[in-house]
């Protein structure tokens, strides 16, 4: 970690406390003036912390505005009473040594360092009761889906091998945003693996239920069942998608990645994977400045010249990064008549991803067992399907810093409506406060199943309805995923990071490829080598080793 006052030196504003993060914000009027930037980056979430601190790294002037007094986006801690509570990530792919290791690379890059805790089981299932630990090894695994799911055994083994093959080929070809490549590249790439890109074209019309569904044609039918329920808590989790709408090559890393490169916890929480990664920036001569909203995007003669702040100064910029948000870049970031027609009704017609209804309740240490693990999901009754189903964080397991002792700090998920909080159709989600006390009873009765004495002993220190989502970390329409993961509007058909107004990029998860911490660093990475691309010796290249 940087000594405060080279941190302070290199941030380029006045000594004052630091926030939580180590890094000083900079407020309206203080420090010395704004000045011109490479780069202005437009939100400090892990996609724009990610292309600003490889720019910098790469010798290009940063400049990265957030309007929270804290970086990370949804890879954010709450700090409340003595707890930090995981507010959306809570299970961090993308550091092993093989697999789609994003974060190693961009780390190693960096030159910076995270102290990781492994988890072999990766996580669990509580499914109708059963306990079902994720554990490392692939093959456990599947085995365990076929104890749990007898009749389904021959088309899941049939299935994970299918996509531990794909998974090899995606590492292969590259996991690379198709919408940002000229036609002379995707022509490079047809005629040096033709064989590869024939196998993987028809696989695009195919979701996940849709490629599996015929391996269990001989499965008994509420075994086939229970078994998509289980995807489905699997996938939404993870895409934000059910295993009829994910893509099947977009599941593929997701689905085997844990058992390749593993799943960590980042000692710290949360928190303290954004913190490496804004330190890494002002490190290598970026400047990230907290508590500064960006009110517009600068346009001149269809090229983005930089941003102006909520203060009214403008900072000019060669390129501007936004990881603000396909709905927010285009529809309240960018003067209306710079953005073309076609990309407003591009973006009218996204669908969002499902929101979300968040709980922060602290817990004396007993009500958690001993085995209990800090990522757990809670399938109580397959037919009832995600409505019933809560996702529970324990950080305070792996970390026991993470909350005070004697107590632990647990985060309850639930899928929840949009509209319910909103006051008129289109119209942004408001407070509701009988409503926020009737999901948190929901929530706490749920939970109930898994943690008996919840409801009558824990402390609900915060909640996070869609509404305080949408306006506290920029997720319109509550949408914890972005737009969803559904085939029309994921992989190729994914935005990249171009856009049709020269030198702007975006960046995020409403880019290539989408959702959850180690896409959103993939995207982080890809934006970045679009604007400058790295030296060829920087950083480690994605490994095989789906075969284990």
């Amino acid at each position: 970690m940087l000594s405060e006052r080279r941190r302070v030196r290199k941030a380029g504003v006045r000594a004052r406390v630091p926030s939580p993060g180590g890094i000083v914000p900079t407020r309206p009027g203080g420090g010395r003036g704004m000045r011109d930037a490479d780069v202005v980056v437009v939100g400090a979430g892990i996609g724009g912390l990610t292309t600003g601190a490889l720019l910098a790294a790469r010798g290009l002037d940063v400049e990265v505005f957030e309007r929270r007094s804290v970086p990370g986006g949804c890879c954010t801690s709450l700090a409340l009473d003595g707890h930090r509570f995981d507010v959306a990530a809570s299970l961090f792919y993308g550091f092993g040594d093989a697999g789609f290791n994003a974060d190693r690379r961009a780390l190693d890059e960096f030159g910076a360092s995270l102290d990781v805790l492994p988890k072999d089981p990766s996580f669990q299932f509580v499914f109708e009761g059963r306990r079902l630990p994720v554990p490392r090894s692939r093959r456990a695994w599947v085995e365990q889906l076929c104890r749990t799911f007898p009749s389904c055994a021959g088309g899941l083994r049939a299935f994970y091998d299918r996509l531990a093959a794909l998974y090899d080929d995606v590492l292969r070809i590259g996991f690379l945003p198709v919408a940002d490549q000229s036609l002379v590249e995707l022509a490079r790439l047809a005629f040096d693996r033709p064989a590869l890109v024939a196998r993987y074209l028809p696989l695009l019309r195919h979701t996940v239920w849709s490629f599996l569904r015929p391996l269990l044609n001989d499965a008994r039918p509420d075994e086939r069942r229970r078994l998509r329920a289980l995807l489905d808590a699997d996938l939404a989790f993870g895409t934000c998608a059910t295993a009829a709408e994910a893509p099947l090559l977009l599941a593929v890393p997701i689905l085997i990645d844990r058992h390749v490169g593993g799943v960590v916890y980042p000692r710290g929480g949360a928190q303290a994977l954004a913190d490496t990664f804004a330190d890494a920036l002002v490190h290598h001569g970026g400047r990230l400045h907290l508590g500064v909203e960006v009110r517009r995007i600068a346009v001149a003669r269809g090229r983005a010249v930089g941003v102006e702040l909520a203060d009214g100064r403008t900072v000019r910029a060669g390129h501007v990064v936004s990881n603000a948000g396909i709905w927010n870049t285009f529809q309240h970031l960018l003067p209306a008549p710079v953005v073309s027609a076609r990309t407003r009704r591009h973006v009218a017609r996204l669908v969002p991803s499902f929101s979300a209804f968040i709980s922060c309740v602290s817990v004396p240490a007993e009500l958690v067992p001993t085995d209990f693990q800090n990522h757990t999901v809670v399938v109580p009754d397959a037919a009832a399907g995600l409505s019933r189903t809560t996702i529970c964080y324990v950080p305070s397991l792996d970390d026991p810093s993470l909350a005070p002792p004697g107590r632990h700090a647990v985060t309850l998920v639930h899928v929840a409506p949009y509209e319910p909080w909103a006051a008129d159709s289109g119209a942004p989600a408001g407070d509701r406060a009988a409503l926020d006390r009737e999901w948190t009873a929901r929530a706490l009765d749920l939970a109930e199943e898994l943690l008996p004495g919840i409801a009558a002993r824990g402390r609900v220190l915060a909640t996070l309805s869609p509404a305080r989502l949408e306006r506290e970390l920029g997720r319109r329409y509550g949408a914890v995923g972005g737009p969803a993961q559904v085939r029309s509007q994921s992989l190729h058909r994914r935005p990249g990071h171009r856009t049709d107004i020269e030198a702007l990029h975006l960046v995020g998860d409403s880019t290539f490829p989408g959702e959850g911490v180690v896409a959103v660093t993939l995207s982080g990475i890809h934006c970045a080598d679009r604007i400058a691309p790295r030296r060829p010796d920087a950083g480690r290249t994605a490994r095989r080793g789906a075969s284990a």
